[in-house]
């Protein structure tokens, strides 16, 4: 990717798009949680894995329904 992608789609992908939103939340606060607690590596890293898949379900859903990615480009002054 050269460009971020700004989660829309179908209603299916959009749901995709808010599970990978609670899942990165989830991850931010086991990141938060680590530094009290030990907390396995694994966990972390799932999440992150779990999140990339969900954009990737996103954008294979939109894909199949012809629906072309909105990318996201800063404005320019």
């Amino acid at each position: 990717l050269t460009h971020f992608i700004l989660p829309s789609g179908t209603q299916d992908a959009s749901f995709a798009h808010l599970a990978r939103t609670v899942c990165r939340r989830a991850e931010r606060i086991v990141v938060a949680l680590s530094e009290h607690e030990e907390i396995r590596n694994v966990c972390q890293k799932y999440l992150n894995r779990l999140s990339d898949y969900l954009f990737v379900i996103a954008r294979v859903i939109n894909s199949n329904h012809a629906f072309t990615d909105i990318k996201w480009l800063p404005e320019k002054d």
